[in-house]
């Protein structure tokens, strides 16, 4: 509960109090900025002094990560000055302070205590809101506290807001500069206000999520599997951060549907409302259903646009594969005639190779061949290196191209020894090459 709190204030807490003669059909109003404990404290006694028709606190946050601008000692001075029950405080938990997007599809639900001739009203609303600065949309919320004193029809509103002035603290104050008719004539017209500032925004920021999702919609239904592609896997990450999007709009919406239910099926609706507010919360009902409708069709079309386009690059890639299969197969062919070829010549270059060297001589005298009586050297070093290169092929298709140290370890200089004695044994044991 401490961090949804200020320690100092920067924005201060918004005090308007209005006080009607209704004789003279005028009208009085008190602006108070109440930076710290003691201002709000003397702005709390000056309204109950003049016993006002409309007391008006409106409390913000610097951003939607902060915590109110108000501190606990405040906060608190309200509740007891006024009486008010646990609700405010289940509305003021809904502000604080956080580093991530937590808890971004709850909303405090609406909250109707009757006490004697009191009827107190809270409830939390979110809704988009276009931000200029970083101009893209954001998920926001406020909250309202209402109290109605049905024998003095004197009404204390409490607005939390997530932004210095914003919009339904404008239009509330306006309506309150404007307002010439008793406070009891409309005891709901706040909860009109509240719905009708910010449930059209749900249609913007809809739009502004489809024209996104149309250009990436499009394209996957063009693109064909065996040409280039002009969309791929990071086009199909941004669906889904649509879908993400998307998903929230039904379950928020769906708050509102249950808020604005409510308060047309509250008996005090029927009874102490003028038509205007009545036709107003149904028309906000009615287009919180459209918008909710809206946006089960939008996150629809965006799953199926992703479940295409993943199966269009799946494809693609088997496509893909298929033709480097095709490749590599036209590749090993051609390699296995150059093989069979390389075969067939391999006798004659071996027989040119070993009559080409020094161990055989032409005798011209003789018209014949002579061969050296060191041509045993040639068949050892060959048989040395033949050997060497199976041990290499042997040890690289049971290790790998890494040789560990078993490998190192499979010889040891003992066994290496005796392979050479065993080789010069069975040289002493080759007779010499005599001379034709």
């Amino acid at each position: 509960m401490n961090n949804c709190f200020s320690d100092s204030l920067i924005e201060p807490v918004q005090s308007i109090t209005i006080r009607q003669d209704h004789g003279q059909n005028e009208k009085k109003l008190f602006f108070e900025s109440c930076t710290d404990l003691g201002t709000l404290e003397c702005a709390l006694r000056s309204s109950s002094r003049l016993h006002p028709d409309i007391h008006f606190i409106s409390v913000c946050q610097r951003n939607s990560w902060r915590p109110l601008q108000i501190t606990q000692p405040m906060f608190k001075l309200i509740v007891d000055h006024y009486g008010l029950n646990d609700s405010a405080y289940e509305l003021s938990s809904c502000f604080y302070t956080r580093n991530l997007d937590l808890e971004y599809a709850y909303c405090a639900p609406l909250s109707i205590v009757r006490s004697e001739d009191l009827i107190d009203t809270s409830y939390t609303l979110r809704y988009p809101e276009f931000n200029k600065e970083e101009n893209r949309w954001a998920l926001r919320q406020s909250g309202i506290y209402h109290r109605f004193n049905q024998k003095t029809t004197q009404q204390f509103f409490l607005l939390l807001s997530p932004l210095p002035n914003s919009a339904a603290h404008r239009n509330i104050e306006n309506q309150l500069l404007n307002r010439m008719q008793s406070a009891s004539d409309d005891p709901f017209w706040i909860h009109g206000l509240m719905f009708s500032t910010y449930i059209p925004t749900w249609r913007q920021y809809m739009a502004w999520l489809e024209a996104r999702l149309i250009p990436i919609t499009n394209l996957t239904m063009i693109a064909e599997i065996d040409q280039e592609m002009r969309v791929g896997y990071e086009k199909l990450n941004a669906l889904y951060i649509l879908i993400n999007k998307l998903l929230q709009i039904p379950t928020l919406t769906s708050h509102s549907l249950d808020v604005l239910d409510s308060l047309l099926g509250h008996s005090l609706v029927d009874q102490r409302s003028n038509p205007p507010t009545t036709h107003q919360l149904d028309n906000c009902r009615r287009q919180t259903a459209a918008y909710s409708r809206t946006a089960a069709c939008l996150h629809q079309r965006a799953q199926t646009t992703a479940q295409l386009l993943s199966d269009t690059l799946s494809l693609r890639e088997q496509i893909i594969a298929k033709n480097q299969a095709e490749n590599m197969a036209s590749l090993s062919k051609s390699t296995y005639w150059i093989t069979i070829m390389g075969l067939l010549y391999l006798p004659i270059t071996l027989v040119a190779t070993i009559f080409g060297t020094n161990f055989f001589n032409f005798d011209g005298q003789r018209n014949t061949v002579v061969a050296s009586t060191d041509i045993w050297y040639f068949f050892v070093a060959s048989g040395i290196l033949t050997l060497v290169t199976l041990l290499a092929c042997y040890w690289f298709r049971e290790y790998g191209t890494v040789i560990p140290r078993q490998a190192f370890q499979a010889f040891t200089w003992r066994e290496i020894r005796k392979l050479l004695r065993d080789i010069r044994q069975r040289d002493k044991k080759i007779s010499p090459v005599s001379s034709v």
